[in-house]
């Protein structure tokens, strides 16, 4: 396991918080106070690679590759339907 100081730990635990993970599960398994877990979080809003601007940034390339893989399935689909 991680050590609780170490950078790594605070985002995977902010990453786990984020996701939907109640705080108080956070606490029970790993334990970091709440308290703690809501400063970290304040932390990385404002900069790194959880702030607002990168979120969104990850989440329209999330949104593209799924659209690029799409349309290739469709190109896919069409060609075999030409052929019959």
């Amino acid at each position: 396991m991680v050590k609780k100081d170490t950078q790594k730990f605070k985002d995977s635990i902010v990453e786990l918080a984020q996701s939907g993970k109640p705080l108080k599960e956070i606490h029970t398994e790993y334990g970091v106070w709440p308290e703690s877990v809501r400063s970290w979080i304040k932390k990385a809003n404002h900069s790194g690679p959880y702030a607002p601007d990168n979120l969104k940034l990850i989440a329209l390339k999330k949104e593209n590759k799924r659209l690029q893989e799409e349309l290739r399935i469709l190109k896919v689909a069409a060609v075999l339907l030409a052929k019959n």
